[in-house]
């Protein structure tokens, strides 16, 4: 017995995102119109009672970040399958994978520009790009890589703030 090799694209990684999406908008709408410090803190414009404050509740209970985590986890895991089905058929995967990630990162720097509030894509198109080159690299090192970026980031947390 063998694993079935899939013969077209996964249907439940092309429909995921389009769960995932409704979720970021539920939980970015209110900062939208109002200051940054309304994501974590409903009362920074003003007071929140009543109906209001259980909606805030109810929405960062239920959705916090997880559906943006949910489509992080779902987009790279499309990378690589994607890649795989266009190499198994004789084609390049870096040239469109390239493509795609140019034309996210010219969409996220489009939107930078006229919102400049938590854009997302620039920093997908990045590291989805380095995910792709990291992909011929030993696992080894891989996760050395990983874990290296990991104490950067986390070290970066504990500089003083520049004043």
């Amino acid at each position: 017995a063998s694993p079935v090799p899939p013969t077209g694209p996964i249907k439940s990684l092309d429909v995921l995102p389009g769960f995932a999406v409704p979720g970021i908008l539920i939980m970015n709408i209110r900062s939208f119109s109002m200051i940054g410090s309304v994501y974590m803190n409903p009362d920074s414009c003003g007071e929140l009672s009543g109906t209001n404050r259980a909606i805030w509740y109810g929405r960062h209970l239920l959705a916090g970040s997880k559906f943006i985590t949910l489509f992080a986890i779902l987009f790279f895991a499309w990378i690589l399958p994607a890649g795989d089905r266009r190499r198994q058929s004789g084609k390049s995967s870096a040239m469109l994978h390239n493509r795609r990630m140019l034309g996210l990162f010219g969409i996220g720097m489009h939107h930078a520009y006229l919102s400049g509030y938590r854009e997302i894509l620039v920093p997908y198109a990045t590291s989805g790009s380095i995910v792709f080159l990291a992909w011929t690299v030993r696992v080894r090192w891989r996760v050395l890589g990983s874990g290296t970026l990991l104490l950067i980031g986390w070290s970066l947390q504990f500089m003083p703030a520049s004043e």
